[in-house]
């Protein structure tokens, strides 16, 4: 069995994630234009208020007719508001600046451990690779500014594409990019539904980063009985025998 020609990654909890967690970048943005509220706060509301925003407002809203900066200011209010901020709403379209600025220059991303070795190594054993992210319009700065733009032969973003995980549409228009069949691919990512299962009904051999072992010490449940432990991997280099191997295609079971 031939092994694998394509591997798409996830950017967001795959390569890049939030310094230290989004509640205390939040809390510092808020600092700085002279607002104390507890990152703890923000931390607990900021994970809910995500999932239900990009639920009612797919795609930044770009359908509904917002741009990517309405979005985001109206995801930062939302997250204030719901972690208990009391203040005037233009002190939040202050902090909403100073988020913006940050994240687009990149000052509030670090790139996970391993990622640049592993990154380099698959180079090197003739995959392709690329990008398959729920990402907005800056994701091309973003790995440019942190030197990850260069390991990619391409970069599909749901804004760009006008798609988003899970929709299959997104992984086709990759694999189309690519010039590559779905059982001749692999993706990785962080969201159980977004990435594995998406991947997975595609045709593609999917891959779960799961650094904390969530999913790993979870798979007897009913949430998780349909993910198989030898796709599960805790730390980027474990991907790397995974995908050489030649067994490591979409028909495996």
């Amino acid at each position: 069995m031939a092994r694998l020609r394509l591997l798409t990654f996830d950017i967001t909890n795959t390569i890049l994630r939030v310094k230290g967690s989004p509640g205390q970048e939040y809390a510092r943005a808020a600092w700085l234009r002279g607002i104390e509220i507890s990152s703890q706060d923000l931390d607990r509301v900021y994970r809910p208020t995500w999932k239900n925003l990009r639920r009612e407002m797919p795609l930044y809203g770009h359908n509904q007719g917002m741009t990517t900066w309405d979005w985001w200011r109206r995801f930062v209010h939302t997250v204030f508001l719901n972690a208990g901020y009391q203040g005037p709403n233009s002190h939040l379209d202050d902090v909403c600046e100073t988020l913006w600025q940050r994240f687009d220059e990149g000052f509030n991303w670090d790139v996970l451990p391993h990622s640049r070795q592993v990154l380099t190594h698959l180079r090197t054993q003739g995959l392709k690779l690329g990008v398959i992210s729920n990402f907005d319009e800056r994701l091309e700065k973003t790995l440019k500014t942190h030197n990850l733009k260069k390991y990619f032969d391409f970069i599909v973003s749901s804004v760009t594409s006008n798609v988003e995980k899970p929709d299959p549409r997104i992984f086709a228009h990759a694999l189309q990019i690519a010039g590559c069949r779905p059982e001749e691919s692999g993706h990785i990512g962080d969201d159980v539904d977004h990435d594995y299962r998406a991947a997975r009904d595609f045709g593609m051999r999917p891959f779960l980063i799961d650094p904390k072992a969530e999913v790993l010490s979870n798979l007897h449940s009913d949430l998780y009985k349909d993910v198989r432990e030898k796709d599960i991997v805790t730390d980027m280099c474990q991907l790397v025998d995974l995908v050489l191997q030649p067994e490591a295609h979409a028909g495996d079971k």
